[in-house]
């Protein structure tokens, strides 16, 4: 959403993909940067561990870039994890730009051709590359017809680092 300045100006926010390690380099991340800019040397946050890392070198396309953009599919070598914490559904951000809660306040609009939703029904939640389960409450009646829309609270399996307007 929003203009590339716009996403540019925001905090970093790389949703994590894929994770692996390359000898003589350690752990590698990739995914599409979603706001801000990554490049050499800049300090980061692992979400939602909080942990504090640093990009060694950044690829856009596989070739070794000084920047990577907003909208750009990004590859980065990080120092200060281990292979193990960088799984999928994981999140490098600008450290403190984005809060991690486990409750999440929300707009459903649920398809036509989906089964009613009742407060108190489990769902799946994707947001970016994660995924985890979800308690509904409603908070515009009990239910949910097919084609409605609703606020609704999301008490997620999991900490989700997002932002208003996901």
């Amino acid at each position: 959403r929003g203009s590339d300045s716009d996403r540019a100006s925001r905090g970093v926010r790389l949703p994590i993909d894929r994770a692996f390690s390359i000898a003589g380099f350690g752990p590698v991340v990739t995914g599409s940067l979603v706001s801000g800019t990554i490049s050499k040397d800049q300090k980061l946050e692992l979400l939602p561990q909080g942990r504090s890392v640093r990009v060694r070198r950044v690829e856009v396309h596989g070739r070794e870039t000084a920047e990577a953009r907003a909208g750009e599919r990004v590859s980065a070598n990080l120092a200060g994890a281990e292979l193990a914490e960088l799984a999928r559904g994981r999140v490098l951000a600008t450290p403190g730009a984005f809060a991690r809660s486990p409750l999440l306040t929300v707009r459903l609009d649920l398809l036509p051709t989906a089964p009613p939703l009742r407060s108190g029904d489990r769902v799946s939640f994707h947001h970016y590359s994660s995924e985890a389960r979800a308690l509904v409450r409603l908070l515009d009646g009990r239910s949910l017809e097919p084609g409605g829309s609703a606020r609704a609270q999301l008490r997620l399996s999991s900490l989700i680092a997002s932002a208003p307007g996901d």
